[in-house]
């Protein structure tokens, strides 16, 4: 897209200064420490807009936890490198730079696999992220991947062309695939009250495993969003705009291979925290046809106005060019550690259609260190997502920009993590109800019927920490799945061994 081009152009003129801001990937799993810290010590302001900026160094950071086991600090340049340190790292007063290497190598198998295949993943890629003065920070990410997947992910590639929220696809030897991705993002702190961030990746609105306004289930897309702080920071709003696609081709033109169907993408989020116990969001997001016969078309004026809600009323929630998701967005804190939260969803299907999510999460669970304990409960109706005048949904990739599912979902998460020094186990719990048709054919006449499905999904990990900068890390896992829909049940037991780098959110989990 032209525009980010010419953010990009002038974020590299900014001028040094004295002090440097660090970006956090988010990712569930690792980012339990800093979400603590955040809770306990307030060093981000609204935490529900990911992602996380932190105005703290790493050494900063432990210091906030003098009071807890620290990993041994190595002094020997090898033991550095593996245990303690960045690979590549160089740091001043007024720049820094990190590079580490990027890696997922499992291997696994499903035990109710007759085939008896050997289940792998084979990643490999490179990080850069770093920072110059206190204004501007950046990082990206390049990733190559070949993976042999247990059957009901191998089933859902096939039918929706992408790895779970990793892109496209092409076949490796016979069952296999072979996909890549990258990330980038430049953030830019010009004021104290002002931000613009530029990348290629993902974001996420909320405060739970899932986000039923904007998550970050769906392949990677271009976008540009500006924060604007008032009254202290005490309020944020963010409008940002993405390019958008669907993997659906266009009739064909003049290229040798037409193009996919393009859409744009805007979301506007209005954050209000009166003390660090509490938070209040409006929401609105939009997605837009952005194509016609002839390829690429343009958007209406009033997609570039950075209005909340706005678009909404002029379009209704629901058009044959626009789908739009309006919602409510809450965090409370009655205590330090413990977080209470929800979201509500509403948009436009055959009649109205709502969304709604409550959880919890409580860090230092019982009072004993690195016990955390997380309930959630999403629903979704049919209609909330998907767009029943043109098949126009909330969607990029051909996966939900909200909750995983498209279609209408009741889902129960339970999470347990806990870890002792290096040590950590990991368990989770997901049910999920939806209803989906089948379609049956007797002679020459179909028949659709609406049965119920039910999915059931419990796993558990045990791993060792082997480099806390970068989340290297080896683990023993095991995910059970049971599939039960029309009188049939259909079982899933993956066991896999990994060492791994765990930066980002991966979804296998449905």
């Amino acid at each position: 897209m032209r525009f980010l081009l010419i953010v990009l152009i002038f974020l590299c003129s900014i001028p040094l200064a004295n002090a440097q801001v660090n970006i956090s990937p988010f990712q569930h799993n690792s980012n339990l420490n800093l979400e603590r810290k955040i809770y306990e010590y307030q060093i981000v302001n609204h935490p529900s807009v990911h992602q996380w900026v932190v105005h703290f160094s790493d050494d900063t950071l432990r210091e906030l936890d003098h009071e807890r086991w620290q990993k041994r600090r190595y002094e020997k340049w090898i033991g550095r490198k593996l245990w303690n340190e960045d690979l590549i790292s160089i740091d001043t007063s007024n720049f820094s730079l990190r590079i580490n290497p990027l890696v997922n190598f499992q291997v696994g198998s499903d035990l109710s696999d007759a085939s008896n295949q050997n289940l792998s993943t084979n990643s490999r890629g490179i990080l850069v992220e770093g920072a110059v003065g206190k204004k501007f920070s950046f990082y990206t990410s390049v990733w190559e991947n070949q993976s042999f997947f247990p059957n009901y992910l191998s089933n859902y590639v096939n039918v929706n062309r992408v790895v779970p929220g990793q892109g496209r696809t092409k076949p490796f030897k016979k069952t296999g695939f072979d996909y890549a991705r990258a990330s980038a993002v430049l953030y830019y702190q010009p004021k104290k009250w002002l931000n613009i961030q530029a990348g290629h990746g993902k974001n996420f609105y909320g405060n739970g495993y899932r986000s039923i306004l904007l998550s970050d289930f769906a392949f990677n897309y271009p976008y540009l969003k500006v924060g604007v702080s008032l009254f202290g920071g005490k309020l944020l709003y963010q409008p940002s705009i993405a390019s958008l696609q669907e993997l659906t081709r266009l009739p064909a033109t003049g290229a040798a291979e037409a193009q996919f169907q393009r859409k744009a993408g805007t979301f506007h989020v209005l954050n209000f925290q009166p003390n660090s116990k509490l938070e209040i969001g409006l929401f609105e997001g939009g997605v837009w046809k952005n194509w016609d016969t002839n390829g690429t078309m343009k958007l209406p004026v009033n997609f570039y106005v950075p209005i909340l809600f706005m678009n909404s009323g002029i379009n209704g929630l629901q058009s044959n060019n626009y789908k739009g998701v309006v919602g409510l967005n809450v965090r409370l804190n009655p205590i330090k550690k413990l977080a209470l939260y929800t979201q509500v969803a509403l948009s436009e299907g055959n009649g109205s259609s709502l969304g709604s999510q409550f959880g919890a999460k409580w860090f230092d669970a019982f009072k004993l260190e690195n016990l955390f304990f997380q309930v959630e409960y999403n629903t979704i109706e049919n209609g909330l997502y998907s767009n029943s005048n043109s098949g126009f949904d909330y969607s990029h990739y051909n996966e939900g920009l909200g909750n995983f599912s498209i279609q209408g979902t009741e889902e129960f998460i339970a999470r347990v993590n806990y870890s002792w020094h290096d040590v950590f186990f990991r368990f989770k719990y997901n049910n999920q109800k939806r209803t989906v048709g089948i379609t049956k054919t007797s002679g020459t006449v179909s028949v659709v019927s609406n049965v119920s499905q039910n999915v059931s999904i419990t796993s558990f990990e045990l791993g060792y920490l082997l480099n806390p900068t970068n989340n290297m890390m080896l683990l023993l896992g095991m995910q059970q799945r049971n599939l039960e829909i029309s009188a049939i049940t259909n079982e899933s037991q993956w066991f896999y061994l990994a060492f791994r780098t765990e930066l980002q959110n991966l979804y296998f989990d449905f």
